[in-house]
Formats: structure tokens, C-alpha cells, sequence
């Protein structure tokens, strides 16, 4: 599996900080990851996009900074690289690759969090869900569609035993409906 386009040095004044980062560094923070720079050195790449805007190390880079260092490893991630794309699919015209959507479920929520989809489509959010330990509420309006969901969601976990329709408030087993 490819996971980077690059990893290579970097200068720091080259990046650009997330404007939207949700995680904040405190000084004390700072000063345990300079403490562990001078250490260990700089041995986890920052992650960045296309345009080097920081995915992934900001405080790494801070911490760097505040060192003095001038160049950073990094790696060029891009998780909409041709090999996640699937190249047909029977099933349905716009089916995701099952990591392309966890990687950002991982990333927005934290474990048995609630993951809202109303656009199931394949059901690709679920089986994602169900991957990384999170709840998946999901819709999809077409039945077609919903066949190919539940479908791909016993494929997955293999067994239609925990699997139910809710019709009218009624709990049906899915073995009882086909």
C-alpha cells in the first residue's frame, strides 16, 4: 500500500500551519517535544498536502522552530491518489474505498462516537465505521442502494445474525426478509 508521495527535507518557513487545527499545543507541551528533538532527533516526518499545508505535526514544527531547526523530513500525503480510487464498480456508479472514508472518521471522532450519514450510497461509511470502533447512523432512500449496503455490510462482518430491518418501529431479522 502507498502512503506517501515523497519524504524528504523541508524548510520550515516553506509551511503552512492548518488555520482550523483543533489541537492546541501548550508551552509545557512544547517543551517536552524540543526536549524529545534534542534527544532523538526529528524522526516522524510532518505530514503535509500538495500546497504544504500542515496535515499532521504542528507542534512538531513549533517545537522545531523554537529550536532553531531550519528544515523538517515531511511526507506528501495525498489520500485521493489514483490507487484509492476503485476503477469500476457494479454496485454503485460512486462507491468509495472503505479507507479513503476512515481515515477522516478516524481522524474527526473519537471511538463508539455517533457518525451521521445520510447519503449511505454502497454503505462504505458503515463498514468504515465499523472498522474504527464508531456508531454509524445511516440513510439511503433507494432500495436498490440499500440492498447493496446491507449486502456489503454482511460480506463484511460475515454473518446476518446481528443484522435487522426497522420497519414501523419493528425489529425484523434480516435472515426473515429475504
Amino acid at each position: 500500500m502507498k502512503t506517501t508521495e515523497e519524504l524528504k527535507l523541508i524548510g520550515i518557513d516553506e509551511l503552512i500551519p492548518y488555520a482550523n487545527n483543533a489541537r492546541t499545543h501548550s508551552k509545557d507541551q512544547i517543551n517536552k517535544l524540543r526536549s524529545s528533538l534534542r534527544e532523538f532527533g526529528f524522526i516522524n516526518p510532518i505530514l503535509i498536502d500538495k500546497d504544504y499545508n500542515i496535515l499532521a505535526g504542528h507542534g512538531r514544527v513549533m517545537a522545531a522552530r523554537e529550536e532553531g531547526i531550519k528544515e523538517v523530513p515531511f511526507a506528501n500525503v495525498c489520500i485521493w491518489a489514483k490507487q484509492s480510487r476503485p476503477t469500476k464498480s457494479e454496485l454503485h456508479p460512486t462507491m468509495k474505498p472503505v479507507p479513503l472514508v476512515a481515515y477522516p472518521i478516524q481522524n474527526s471522532s473519537m471511538s463508539n462516537c455517533i457518525v451521521l450519514e445520510p447519503f449511505a450510497g454502497s454503505g462504505s461509511t458503515l463498514i468504515a465505521c465499523e472498522q474504527t470502533g464508531r456508531i454509524c447512523y445511516a440513510i439511503e432512500l433507494d432500495e436498490k442502494y440499500s440492498d447493496v449496503i446491507v449486502k456489503r455490510y454482511i460480506e463484511y462482518v460475515g454473518s446476518d445474525e446481528e443484522v435487522f430491518l426497522i420497519r414501523d418501529g419493528e425489529k425484523i431479522p434480516y435472515k426473515d426478509t429475504i
